[in-house]
């Protein structure tokens, strides 16, 4: 997956685990080697591989860092302020209501 973000060299992710020290080669790196044999370097690129995923994920749900997100724009205080009137109201005539669309949100 994360080979694949990497590929895609203008989306945001793969810039973000660039920033972060994090490329291709690196992951290629620690995949190849076995997990008795893990050297130190390997341990650190992983550490920083979670670090940056965790990052990531607190800024899209919870708040901004600047690896992505504009201030203001993560998901559960964007949320937060829509409200129940608002949130039962559909986008369009055909389509589910804003509260649905949160609901599925919530599953992913």
């Amino acid at each position: 997956m994360l080979l694949g973000l990497l590929g895609e060299q203008e989306s945001l992710a793969a810039k973000a685990l660039e920033i972060s020290g994090i490329n291709a080669e690196n992951i290629r790196n620690v995949i190849g080697t076995g997990v008795s044999e893990k050297t130190v370097v390997a341990r650190t690129l992983l550490e920083r591989l979670k670090e940056t995923i965790f990052e990531c994920l607190d800024e899209t749900f919870t708040e901004v860092h600047g690896v992505y997100l504009d201030k203001g724009c993560s998901l559960f205080p964007t949320l937060e302020s829509v409200s129940a009137q608002e949130a039962s109201r559909s986008v369009a005539p055909d389509s589910a209501t804003k509260s649905n669309t949160f609901a599925s949100i919530s599953m992913f």
